[in-house]
Formats: C-alpha cells, structure tokens, sequence
C-alpha cells in the first residue's frame, strides 16, 4: 500500500524533524507545503526527501486541498508538524 504523507508547515524547524523521523517509513511520499517559513524548517524538510510546494494564500482547508493535488498515493495520511 503506498501512503502520501502531508504535512503542512511555517516556521516549524523545532518539531518538524521529529514528526519527520516518525512517518519515513510509513511514507511513500512526503509532502510539505510551506505556508511563508522564515527559519530552517524547509532545510530539514529537503534533508529527508520530501517534496516542497508553497501555499498561495488561503486557509487551513485550501492548503489540505492544494496539497492533496501532488499526492500520487492511493491514500493520504495528514499529520502536523507538533506530531508523531
């Protein structure tokens, strides 16, 4: 079974790696969409593979839906970045 995993983030480089560390083996993909960070989070993100996309504009449910578009999974698991 493959699983797209979404993450959805700004400015989360204190939490992300470890929510990152959690679901690299359960994931097919990783996810990240970028809601405007300013700190190192999308470093992180690169470090473990995952594929980067920038919120443009919107709100919390646009930016679930946005990223569901580059899922190619049969199924998508949403976690946030505080979660492992």
């Amino acid at each position: 079974m493959k699983i797209s995993v979404i993450i959805l983030v700004k400015n989360a480089a204190d939490k992300i790696e470890d929510c990152l560390k959690s679901v690299k083996d359960l994931a097919s993909e990783i996810i990240v969409l970028d809601t405007g960070s300013t700190d190192e989070t999308l470093n992180i993100v690169k470090k473990f593979g995952g594929r980067i996309s920038r919120a443009k504009g919107g709100n919390y449910a646009a930016w679930r839906s946005e990223a569901a578009k580059f899922a190619r999974s049969e199924w998508i698991f949403y976690i946030d970045h505080d979660e492992r």
